[in-house]
């Protein structure tokens, strides 16, 4: 850590770690999975078959996947890209189902620059967190700025400020996106990762 404008490799984040811990597939017992297909107007027939199609492939796995219990929200389309959105967000509001999943951002403590202030030497920085969902939505922005110390970087574990939170979310949601903001040099890095993809 030092005094004055250092240059980055990549950005704060490189060699940054962005975790959820187990995902939104290892958050409950019953997995409910949204399909979405043409149930109206002219393609309504194509689409009923494709229902049809999801439910024996369910059924020849006996309702499992992953060692979870799957069901599934039908949602209904006319094959207008109006309606599509519509009938999935009425079906996420009205299911209404929420899922708590930890996550922890660890960041390299030599990414950061500090700055003398008397004797005391300090640093801080910010944390940026946005999720987003299968219909195109965005969440508002959540920041946090974390002040710390030399004895904070000497505490570090292992070289890294660990920040962890709850991520209160629900199916529709898939991706969570997070921005590291050095407050003193001013750089920033970026995350994401995509909830249904994570494995422990």
């Amino acid at each position: 850590m030092s005094r004055g404008k250092r240059i980055f490799g990549r950005s704060i984040l490189a060699g940054a770690t962005l975790i959820a811990m187990g995902g939104l597939a290892q958050a409950q017992e019953t997995l409910k999975i949204g399909l979405l297909a043409s149930l109206e107007g002219p393609f309504a027939a194509p689409g009923q078959d494709g229902m049809r199609g999801a439910d024996l492939a369910l059924k020849e796995k006996n309702g499992m996947a992953g060692g979870k219990k799957i069901e599934f929200v039908k949602v209904s389309s006319d094959a207008t890209p109006d309606k599509a959105v519509n009938s999935t967000r009425k079906a996420v509001e009205q299911d209404n189902h929420r899922f708590l999943i930890p996550i922890s951002v660890r960041v390299p403590v030599s990414s950061f620059m500090t700055t003398q202030e008397g004797a005391a030497t300090k640093g801080a920085f910010s944390v940026y967190i946005a999720t987003g969902r299968v219909v195109g939505e965005t969440s508002d922005i959540t920041k946090q700025t974390i002040p710390f110390t030399v004895a904070d970087v000497e505490k570090a574990k292992d070289g890294f400020f660990t920040y962890d939170f709850d991520l209160l979310t629900d199916f529709a949601t898939n991706r969570v996106a997070v921005g590291v903001y050095d407050e003193v040099s001013h750089d920033t890095g970026y995350a994401r990762v995509d909830l249904y993809t994570v494995t422990n």
